[in-house]
């Protein structure tokens, strides 16, 4: 049976903590359940594990003193960035699934560095995505401190990359292996988009075999009927729109098939 008055001291962190737990239930859920559940359903359980695990740590060490404004207060170490230790403000997900501050990954990234810190794996893309929910648990434990969450710090890319146009991003890679239709429509938008829209000729150098993939239609065609005319001309010009971006050149430039 359930203990009581475990987090009985804020009503909102109660609430939280009750939001969580289903949150969690629904995960494991699926995990145990379900055989085709993805890595990302493990990785949201563990946040929300880790997440209630702060909660109920620093409200058993909530009294009233603890509340008051500017008083140092020993932050969880589940809400600390792994590179600078400290409280994060803008907590994104890396592509091996570790959390980290945006300002310091982004630092990491920007060095040339293509492997998470902390487990060494080699990263298929670095696009970063927000982790929402530990960002509402950092916010959440900031107003039962009394502390004033500072505003995340603008360091990330000067194209500002969405999640939204990362999912599109993805979505058209992979209609390029698919039937000549979808690879006409798919270089087609890619064209488009890389010539006119900065975020999307960054994409292409963030992800690993990026280039490869566009080149696909060109790689794979029928030998006897050959690429259609406008699906290779796409595809090239394509090709052409991501050596504007100049962190692309040698990529484009070191890619076999070019």
């Amino acid at each position: 049976m359930a203990k009581t008055g475990v987090l009985s001291s804020d009503p909102t962190v109660r609430a939280k903590a009750v939001e969580l737990k289903k949150e969690l239930q629904r995960l494991v859920r699926t995990i145990v359940d379900d055989d085709d559940y993805s890595i990302h359903a493990i990785d949201r359980a563990k946040d929300a594990l880790c997440a209630l695990r702060g909660l109920i740590m620093f409200n058993k060490r909530s009294s009233p003193a603890t509340f008051k404004l500017r008083q140092a207060v020993p932050c969880p170490e589940e809400f600390k960035c792994p590179l600078s230790n400290q409280l994060m403000r803008d907590p994104v997900i890396l592509a091996s699934g570790q959390t980290y501050d945006r300002p310091f990954i982004q630092k990491w990234l920007n060095a040339g560095n293509r492997t998470c810190p902390r487990t060494q794996q080699v990263l298929s893309h670095t696009i970063l995505t927000p982790n929402h929910l530990i960002r509402e648990m950092i916010s959440q434990w900031c107003k039962s401190q009394g502390i004033e969450l500072p505003n995340p710090v603008q360091c990330g890319r000067e194209e500002g990359i969405t999640e939204a146009e990362c999912g599109r991003f993805f979505s058209l890679l992979d209609k390029l292996s698919a039937a000549v239709p979808e690879q006409k429509e798919a270089a087609k938008e890619l064209r488009l988009l890389t010539k006119k829209v900065p975020s999307f000729r960054a994409l292409f150098g963030e992800s690993v075999d990026a280039i490869t993939q566009l080149l696909t239609p060109l790689t794979r065609c029928n030998s006897q009927s050959g690429v259609h005319p406008d699906l290779q001309e796409d595809v090239i010009t394509t090709l052409l729109n991501l050596s504007i971006h100049d962190s692309n050149k040698k990529l484009v430039a070191e890619t076999p098939m070019v």
